[in-house]
This record gives C-alpha cells, structure tokens and sequence, in this order.
C-alpha cells in the first residue's frame, strides 16, 4: 500500500548551543504481517531528555502519540493499549506496537528537545530533530525501492540570510506538503500542494514561498531568516 512518506531539515541560526547533533532512529523502514509486532528505537540528541513519538497516517498530519522526560512519561494521547513506550536513563526511548492491524501502517516520527516546559536559554540553534520510520502492512503493492529525499539535511547560516530546501519524491504521489517543528514540538502544515496547485496555506509569513516546477519536486525559499525560524522542516507526499 502507499503510505505517505516524510524526510527532514533541520535549520539551525548561528548562536550559542551545540551544532551538528541529530537524532538517531531504527530501523528506517519496517513491512510486517498483521498481528505481528514492532519495537522501534529512538536515541535523542546528546544532553535532550525530552523524547516525543509522533504517527503521520495517510492523508493526515503527524499526530501526538507519547512524550518522556527524563525517564517518566509527560504526555499520552489516547492511544491503543497496543502501543506502549519508555524512556531509559540515557534518555534513548522504544516505542512498542503490538498485534499490528492495518490501520498501523503510517510513518512514525521520533523528536528529541530539551525542557521546552521551562526553557532555559535563547532557542537559535537547533534543539531537536526527528527522523521519519515507516510501517507498512505487508501487501502486494508493498516497495523499498520507492523513495523521497530532502536536501540539505543540516543546514547551519546566519540571520537575515535566505535559504533554499529542496524535496523529490519518485512514488508518484499526486500531493507533497512542508511541514514546519519548531522549539514547541508541535509539528504544521505549512504548505500543501496536489498537482502542483496550493490547496493549504497557514497563513505562514511571506517570507516563505514553496515553489512546485514539477509533481516530483517541491522546494520552499525562506527569506530574511529570523530567529524564529530555526527549526525542523519535513517535506511529505502522499
């Protein structure tokens, strides 16, 4: 089955705090029987004890799922009893499903941030990531050759400069999307494209503009950078 599919950029602004740090997820993709189980691995960025568990099913946006501080769950949507999670003392966390049903097959999202309850300085730098994992049903449209990509990956730059993010995708999708996290956790929709014509726009400043020359390729320009938009910027298709 087709399943939308999300990669990732984090923009980071020059300031003080740590550069080049990422979050570490596993196994990348997933394609298991129903009623199967699955145990999916997230390791934060050095020093985060904040790990957040996301799903993005088709056609939706990402969803809350779990958030751990420090060893204790902090948050919970309302969640099947068939997943599970926890949080070690390094901070790694594992995210459980058990006796999958079709209706599992999504991409899951791992982020990792500090105590963004009570920050505790400036937010320039990068303070999370996240990483996309998908869980498909096993079927016979099922495919690993199938892919989408975004690039650059880390991106490190000055204020008031202009950045260029470029996303491809070979699945055939009709509709690709940017989505925006930021220091809250909460990821949004930015933009949302279905043969290259905008369908949402959330009313995001003007200095951003996506731009479609293809239904393979969206890019999203940002301009006069501010530090309000260091961030993690996923593009999706679906």
């Amino acid at each position: 089955m087709d399943c939308k599919l999300l990669c990732w950029t984090a923009l980071c602004l020059l300031g003080p705090g740590p550069e080049g740090s990422r979050v570490i997820q596993t196994p990348r993709h997933l394609i298991k029987a129903q009623g199967q189980q699955v145990k999916l691995s997230c390791s934060p960025i050095s020093g985060h004890p904040s790990v957040s568990w996301y799903q993005q099913a088709r056609g939706q946006g990402p969803q809350f799922l779990l958030e751990y501080f420090e060893g204790t769950q902090r948050g919970k949507a309302n969640i099947p009893d068939r997943f599970s999670g926890q949080q070690f003392s390094d901070y790694r966390s594992e995210l459980n499903l058990s006796h999958l049903e079709q209706g599992d097959s999504a991409v899951f999202l791992c982020a990792s941030s500090l105590d963004t309850h009570s920050p505790s300085g400036p937010l320039f730098p990068c303070v999370q990531t996240c990483l996309a994992q998908e869980v498909t049903g096993r079927g016979p449209h099922s495919a690993l050759d199938s892919a989408i990509s975004q690039n650059p990956r880390h991106l490190v730059t000055q204020m008031g400069g202009r950045v260029s993010l470029y996303c491809e995708q070979n699945l055939g999708h009709n509709a690709m999307f940017w989505y925006r996290q930021d220091s809250t956790q909460q990821l949004r929709v930015m933009f949302s494209y279905n043969n290259r014509k905008l369908i949402v726009n959330e009313s995001v400043p003007g200095r951003f503009s996506p731009k479609s020359p293809d239904q393979a390729h969206l890019s999203l320009h940002i301009d006069a950078l501010q530090p309000g938009d260091a961030a993690v910027y996923l593009c999706a298709s679906s």
